[in-house]
């Protein structure tokens, strides 16, 4: 498809393109979530976790993981400067793929979420972006600590 798609007028591949990330944007199985918090294995960590669906085409993929924290000045979670992480899953056609990273935090740390935003490109140019907050109920998260755990926010007291 890569190489029809090199031999595509620019509006033609637009098009097909266009379709596969408007439908990844509205997939259930785009998601992010807390998968690890604060727990006896993991103490005063944070795990954010992403999911997002390929495209039907040869597509790299990557996720930039950021962690929020809770302003109880503005009352709402605000980025925390430089609690970030970039995580390539590489290249894929089909399925979903699952990513994350875990971030250590000094104890009473408060409450944190996080934010993540997922990169599709073809040839190394972006073809298209969605953003997630963390939310709770996912299932089939992989590392999750405890097995199952799937939140949209942790507290580390």
């Amino acid at each position: 498809m890569t190489a029809l798609l090199a031999l595509m007028p620019a509006a033609a591949q637009a098009a097909p393109v266009n379709a596969a990330i408007a439908r990844a944007e509205h997939s259930p199985a785009l998601w992010a979530t807390v998968n690890v918090c604060n727990t006896p294995r993991n103490p005063a960590v944070i795990g954010i976790r992403g999911q997002m669906p390929a495209l039907g085409l040869r597509t790299s993929l990557s996720m930039e993981i950021q962690v929020d924290y809770w302003s109880s000045r503005d009352q709402r979670f605000e980025p925390d400067p430089g609690v970030a992480k970039r995580v390539t899953l590489g290249h894929a056609r089909r399925g979903v793929h699952q990513a994350g990273w875990s971030f250590q935090f000094a104890p009473h740390a408060g409450l944190l979420s996080g934010t993540v935003t997922f990169t599709w490109k073809i040839a190394g140019r972006v073809v298209g972006r969605a953003v997630r907050p963390t939310t709770g109920g996912h299932g089939h998260v992989d590392g999750a600590d405890p097995a199952g755990h799937s939140a949209s926010a942790c507290r580390i007291s």
